[in-house]
């Protein structure tokens, strides 16, 4: 073989690696970063999580605070130190009252009723 030949069989051998070598050397290339914006977006993607749950957590306590809150002013009547209450009375609750006075009056009634029998009957 002579040096020529020899020489043009190796450049075509050059050629045809490159040829091949160049395309997959870009493809390892952009796998590589291809994979580590993936590996970004997966550490985003965890951190957003963990700030979510934190932020549904808060959520939930300030929700229970408010419940608590309600609690406590409706059934304790509580208020905060800068608000004013205003109790408007529900018409339940003026019958129940009347009711409540209706009773009161006719057991004092029954007790004077009784009272006075006995001091007409067992003098």
């Amino acid at each position: 073989m002579s040096i020529k030949s020899h020489q043009i069989k190796l450049f075509i051998l050059i050629v045809i690696i490159s040829i091949t070598f160049f395309p997959l050397a870009k493809e390892i290339s952009k796998n590589y970063i291809l994979k580590k914006q993936l590996s970004d977006i997966q550490k985003q993607i965890d951190n957003l999580k963990k700030e979510n749950f934190k932020l549904h957590s808060k959520i939930d306590s300030l929700q229970k605070n408010k419940t608590v809150e309600l609690e406590a002013k409706s059934k304790l009547n509580l208020k905060k130190q800068d608000e004013e209450v205003i109790i408007i009375p529900q018409q339940d609750q003026e019958i129940e009252t009347i009711t409540n006075k209706n009773l009161n009056q006719q057991s004092n009634l029954i007790k004077k009723i009784i009272n006075y029998l006995k001091l007409k009957f067992w003098k």
